[in-house]
């Protein structure tokens, strides 16, 4: 029927300790009394009491505890419910952070932009040792889905599927030889009041695509 109830009902999900876990919704499904049940890479639970037809929640509660997926990344069994159009990743290579400075956001945005320099290697990095030839590839990190908020580049595509992480990808196919390294220039821009000199790029990760 394609009509919104609800939004943002479920709270922030949590990534579980696997590398290259994404805080996502992983897995959702109804019992059969109508309780509408959601569970995240990390395990946790919440419902969504839907069994009067009349009310609907503003908020989901959280069960106490979680399940032991134990680093399992859980595909969603009730089918995608927001499609994420992006690339499968082949392995993890290495990418370093470099902060440089921040300033205050332009108007109208209340915030600070900062600006790194990331650098990309193509090697492993659990065995530096293992180096192979990169033609393309991602770089993803997390950044809060508030009104403002932005990541910036050039020779690079950026993009953002409501899941919480940005992705920043190469475009075409542009050979990084086996243990070299490539940097990309970023400004994230972050809305809020009282935020760091520096802003931590949590969950940052680069993969390899091709």
């Amino acid at each position: 029927m394609k009509q919104i109830l609800r939004q943002a009902v479920f709270p922030p999900a949590e990534a579980s300790g696997s590398d290259g876990s994404r805080k996502a919704h992983a897995a959702a499904f109804f019992d059969q009394d109508g309780m509408f049940y959601v569970v995240d890479s990390a395990g946790n639970v919440c419902f969504l009491d839907l069994t009067d037809p009349d009310t609907i929640p503003e908020k989901a509660q959280r069960i106490d505890g979680k399940i032991p997926v134990d680093g399992l990344e859980v595909m969603n069994g009730a089918g995608r419910i927001t499609p994420l159009p992006i690339d499968p990743g082949y392995d993890y290579i290495v990418v370093d952070k470099q902060f440089k400075t921040s300033w205050p956001a332009p108007w109208p945005v209340q915030g600070r932009v900062y600006s790194y320099t990331l650098t990309v290697t193509a090697a492993s990095p659990s065995n530096p040792g293992d180096r192979r030839d990169v033609r393309k590839f991602r770089i993803s990190f997390d950044l809060p889905s508030a009104e403002g908020a932005a990541v910036e580049s050039s020779g690079v595509e950026v993009s953002e599927h409501g899941d919480g992480r940005v992705y920043v990808e190469s475009i075409g196919d542009q050979l990084l030889p086996a243990g070299q390294s490539r940097p990309v220039d970023i400004q994230v821009t972050v809305p809020g009041s009282g935020l760091p000199t520096e802003f931590p790029l949590e969950g940052l990760k680069a993969a390899r695509l091709a």
